[in-house]
């Protein structure tokens, strides 16, 4: 039987292959492990992560609705204090705006205006005078 003659460079080919394929086993098996217990959040530090998240997105919502109520609400109280001319006014009448006799001339006076509107409205064509037009 023939002896058959190997070069030193396909040997040495063949041993740097199964040192590749050695290492790459090595790294790549625990890489796989690794991928799994992410899917499965055995761990549970994915799991964990995800939910802090999502608690962390909730309470910052929370926060900003909140915020922008309170700013929504100070800007308009501001507005109101500069409209009645200062801070002693509006306390003043935020009082009056309390009172029953306030409010029961301010109804007595949107009644009158809508029994005004009422009547115009039923009046025909041709007893309405056109805006701007003198009365006789």
């Amino acid at each position: 039987m023939p002896v058959k003659k190997t070069s030193k460079k396909t040997s040495a080919k063949k041993t740097l292959n199964l040192a590749f394929k050695k290492a790459m086993i090595t790294e790549v098996e625990p890489m796989k492990k690794m991928a799994a217990n992410k899917m499965s959040c055995k761990g549970r530090s994915c799991c964990s992560t995800t939910w802090r998240t999502i608690i962390l997105l909730i309470a910052n919502t929370i926060l900003l609705v909140f915020l922008m109520t309170v700013g929504i609400k100070k800007s308009l109280t501001n507005m109101e204090v500069k409209r009645v001319g200062g801070i002693e006014n509006y306390e003043l009448i935020q009082k009056i705006y309390d009172l029953p006799a306030f409010q029961q001339q301010q109804k007595f006076q949107i009644e009158q205006t809508y029994q005004a509107l009422q009547a115009a409205g039923t009046q025909t064509p041709e007893t309405q005078t056109p805006q701007g037009a003198p009365q006789q």
